[in-house]
């Protein structure tokens, strides 16, 4: 296959996977993958508790997940292969790990079950990085999300609200915000949200998500950037690293003569480690202040 070919291939997975997300539209949430699982031939699922890695391997004349493909050596571990039919009560990252083995079938599937094309082994790092992408959507759907958000703000507790409709992480939910397809839906107010994860004694952001003029002018940080890259007063970064939730507004910089102000919102998503699911919403500026003023 010639280089380039990928992107084509790309988009007729993408469209089969929105397609069968229209297809189940109007049932309950979590949206039933293990449909889809049966329809592209997966039998089952193998796992061990502790998952790290993730493969896919034949199965007659169709295929079998396995979480933690290294457990195959180990013989002191019992593995439990779980059919698509008791996949309704997963969650969280072990759903968006199921879903992005099924986007490589999709992808198998696509060009005639050859798991080994050329294509694929050429490709890999963009062929891993669609498959992120189109769990996301399949776990995520836009015409659904889009229904569920309504009118609603994405504040923290409406996040909370949709990540365990949809029976997803965090993370994962504020990475489908991201994509284009829903970036331009989004809501333009200013603001920011960002897991905060503490990793020794620092604390990094995890899949910050950033909208709105004021706020993509200010808050430009990467994934896995230090929460003190946000400039904040330092005040609030040690009451996270200390375990504690938030609910103030504070005065940052904006430019060299200018400031705004942040509504800055935390909850605690997790203790091990400490997670949080932090919000800052620009409430006014950018305004003039005196250099003296303290920030």
């Amino acid at each position: 296959m010639i280089r380039g070919a990928f992107e084509p291939l790309k988009e007729q997975v993408r469209r089969r996977a929105e397609q069968w997300t229209n297809s189940v539209h109007g049932q309950p949430l979590p949206v039933p993958i293990q449909e889809l699982a049966r329809a592209i031939r997966i039998r089952g699922l193998v796992f061990r508790p502790l998952l790290s890695t993730a493969a896919l391997k034949r199965a007659g004349d169709g295929y079998l997940i396995v979480l933690n493909p290294l457990a195959d050596r180990t013989p002191s571990i019992e593995l439990v292969e779980v059919p698509p039919d008791r996949w309704s009560t997963f969650k969280g990252s072990l759903r968006f790990s199921i879903a992005h083995e099924m986007v490589h079938v999709m992808f198998y599937e696509a060009v005639g079950g050859e798991i080994d094309a050329d294509l694929f082994t050429r490709h890999w790092k963009a062929l891993e990085t669609a498959c992120n992408e189109i769990a996301s959507a399949l776990l995520l759907p836009k015409r659904r999300l889009l229904a569920e958000v309504g009118q609603q703000d994405l504040d923290i507790p409406t996040v909370r609200s949709l990540v365990k409709l949809f029976g997803v992480s965090t993370e994962s939910f504020l990475r489908r915000l991201q994509q284009d397809d829903m970036r331009r839906e989004s809501a333009p107010l200013d603001g920011f949200l960002t897991v905060v994860r503490k990793d020794g004694k620092e604390l990094r952001l995890v899949a910050p998500y950033i909208r709105g003029d004021r706020g993509t002018g200010r808050f430009r940080v990467q994934d896995g950037a230090g929460f003190h890259e946000l400039g904040l007063p330092e005040a609030i970064e040690g009451a996270l690293r200390e375990g504690a939730e938030i609910d103030q507004k504070v005065k940052t910089r904006w430019r060299d003569d200018e400031f705004i102000e942040c509504q800055v919102i935390s909850c605690r998503i997790s203790e091990g480690p400490l997670r949080f699911l932090v919000s800052l919403r620009v409430v006014a500026g950018p305004e003039k202040y005196n250099l003296s003023e303290s920030i």
